[in-house]
């Protein structure tokens, strides 16, 4: 009787164990996307990226992944003044917003040629005059 017990407990501490193990896991295949933005799915140990993107939300994507996050839209307001002519050939002195919106079906290939570095590229062809 004794011996049952003890199989009984060893059984009870084994099942409890991988249950919390499971647990623990899952909780940490949770990741987010935050609001307005759009993500990517790379695995931590391998430099390979989804191409598939993802939007705003919490996703179980797996132990080991994460987002690299794109925003849906955003606006720079540079501190470049330009001097333009109106048609009164008078001198105007004009500081100009930059608004951009990604293609969210382009998201991959847009990692793939410029990486992280996405934005100086773009604020580059906006300063060029």
């Amino acid at each position: 009787m004794i011996r049952r017990h003890k199989w009984l407990l060893r059984f009870s501490i084994i099942y409890w164990l991988i249950i919390i193990l499971g647990v623990v896991l899952n909780i940490l295949a949770l990741q987010k996307v935050p609001l307005e933005s759009y993500g990517l799915r790379t695995y931590f140990f391998s430099p390979s990226v989804d191409p598939l993107y993802y939007t705003s939300g919490l996703y179980n994507i797996g132990v080991g992944y994460y987002f690299i996050t794109f925003p849906s839209s955003k606006q720079y307001v540079l501190d470049n003044r330009i001097s333009v002519v109106n048609q009164n050939l008078e001198k105007i002195d004009v500081k100009y917003t930059f608004c951009y919106r990604i293609n969210p079906n382009n998201i991959y290939a847009l990692y793939e040629k410029m990486g992280y570095e996405y934005e100086t590229y773009l604020i580059a062809a906006v300063n060029v005059r």
